[in-house]
């Protein structure tokens, strides 16, 4: 199982906002649309 490296602001603002995006952040590494 890979590990994930997570920050605190993208754990907390990104979750919130878009749990589709953080996963897509952390898991694929496909950043979010500015």
């Amino acid at each position: 199982m890979p590990l994930y490296k997570l920050s605190p602001s993208q754990l907390t603002f990104a979750w919130d906002e878009c749990p589709r995006c953080f996963y897509l952040d952390v898991v694929l590494g496909i950043k979010r649309p500015a």
